[in-house]
């Protein structure tokens, strides 16, 4: 099914060419697949790194080290140019749900591991997929928006932030080339990505 229906005409973004749903929703849909921070492989223009505190720096620091950029800043820069537009507004009618969707078939993962962590059973690879699974799933999302308002270039540094993520690991700072730097998973201690199974 396509979003170029009768009706919609009006909301076919201008820069993209007729698309189907399953390429603009593929990202926000790979938040259920078995090789999300899998750590099975990198890419080659990614900067993969194995240390935690390293990769949280990253993520969250505003002062880094010379050569690297601020990844909250990078991601928002490259979604704020449309995502109030209309075309926005049409491409998150789209996406919103299925996220929702996505999340919710995940299962109640949250709270098993909310108990693991009042029992000290928590290991810190599940730690980590706590903390993160709503951003990853945010970061999957923008793709996906900027897929459908761009067409099927999307947007240059979401799109590789998506490849590093179907290669595993997990995007989490921005060089100054534009290159992503991004964890391996497999590198935390108690990694085991069978715990992330859709139950």
């Amino acid at each position: 099914m396509t979003r170029a229906t009768a009706g919609q005409d009006a909301m076919q973004p201008q820069g993209s060419s007729v698309m189907d749903d399953d390429f603009v929703l593929a990202p926000v849909r790979f938040f259920l697949s078995p090789n999300l921070l899998s750590g099975h492989g990198g890419v080659a223009d990614c900067e993969v790194i194995n240390d935690l505190e390293r990769a949280m720096q990253f993520e969250n620091d505003q002062e880094l080290p010379a050569g690297y950029a601020i990844w909250r800043d990078a991601l928002e820069g490259a979604v704020s140019p449309f995502y109030a537009t209309p075309e926005g507004q049409a491409g998150r009618a789209l996406i919103e749900p299925e996220g929702e969707e996505v999340w919710d078939a995940r299962g109640e993962f949250q709270r098993e591991l909310n108990k693991k962590k009042i029992r000290k059973t928590i290991t810190p690879f599940e730690a980590f997929w706590a903390t993160v699974a709503y951003d990853i799933l945010e970061t999957l999302q923008s793709v996906a928006l900027a897929r459908f308002v761009l067409g099927k270039k999307g947007e240059p540094l979401l799109e590789r932030v998506f490849a590093a993520y179907e290669a595993g690991l997990y995007p989490c700072g921005l060089r100054r080339d534009g290159r992503p730097v991004a964890l391996d998973p497999s590198a935390l201690a108690g990694f085991d990505p069978t715990a992330l199974r859709v139950r």
